[in-house]
């Protein structure tokens, strides 16, 4: 429903380099409120929803400097 808030918890490890990156958002529905800090454990982007329809919110995981492909994390969304 516009104007609720939505969190996604994606895990993080500071001391192996993994993580994840927000790589594209359904800006018309989504609008970004808060990006993780960069602490060890999961870590939490929140998004305040803007109007009704439907989306991808995608993020590539990964280890920060490896060679190896990122893996990609897609969440459907639908905004009532």
């Amino acid at each position: 429903m516009a104007g609720q808030r939505v969190e996604v918890r994606l895990p993080a490890h500071s001391a192996s380099g993994y993580r994840c990156w927000l790589r594209a958002t359904p800006s018309l529905l989504l609008d970004l409120e808060q990006e993780p800090a960069r602490v060890a454990g999961a870590h939490t982007w929140r998004f305040r929803a803007l109007a009704a329809g439907q989306g991808e919110l995608m993020f590539d995981c990964g280890q920060e400097l490896a060679d190896t492909a990122r893996e990609d994390v897609v969440f459907h969304v639908r905004v009532r």
